[in-house]
């Protein structure tokens, strides 16, 4: 009986030591109440995208949190507020567009944007950091449509969590 709780001990321990990767980044997403649901996978010549939802039990069909893993393997990406900017004003037109960098490293930038006004409820938040690797760009992200004082609550959280992403020695395409 000790050694079935012990194995059972170990095996949770070991899975919440478990990470993911794209490319050779490795990261960890925070522990929540529902878990991170994998909404999808694709694979195409020009890199991989995955996406993680957080399920909330209020809405059915829906989530107003969602995290992105890209590998792109064309070199180049967003690296200074200028080309973020224009970057978030391409994917979403005719809206207002805020972009903070928080960190610049010689092969990373994390920065938090949104879309719309700061204080408007259900705009877009989000915090991204984008990785230069040998083979392209790696882009980490998570996007929220939470309220303003969510989106305090959530800030340290995610910041966190993609300053903990971190290089690895050896590139696998994905691993979850």
């Amino acid at each position: 009986m000790f050694k079935k709780m012990l194995f059972i001990a170990v095996c949770c321990f070991l899975n919440q030591l478990s990470a993911d990767t794209i490319g050779n980044i490795e990261y960890n997403l925070p522990k929540t109440e529902h878990g991170w649901k994998l909404d999808s996978t694709k694979t195409e010549s020009s890199g991989t995208v995955v996406k993680f939802y957080l399920p909330d039990p209020l809405l059915e069909n829906q989530s107003p949190e969602f995290f992105g893993a890209t590998y792109n393997k064309s070199p180049g990406g967003a690296h200074n507020k200028d080309s973020l900017i224009a970057l978030l004003k391409e994917k979403y037109p005719n809206n207002e567009v805020h972009v903070d960098i928080i960190e610049k490293l010689p092969d990373s930038i994390l920065y938090e944007w949104s879309v719309g006004k700061p204080s408007q409820q259900g705009g877009i938040h989000g915090w991204t950091r984008i990785f230069s690797v040998a083979q392209g760009t790696i882009t980490l992200g998570y996007i929220t449509q939470k309220s303003p004082n969510q989106i305090e609550k959530l800030r340290p959280i995610w910041i966190q969590t993609l300053k903990d992403a971190k290089k690895l020695q050896n590139e696998t395409l994905l691993k979850s």
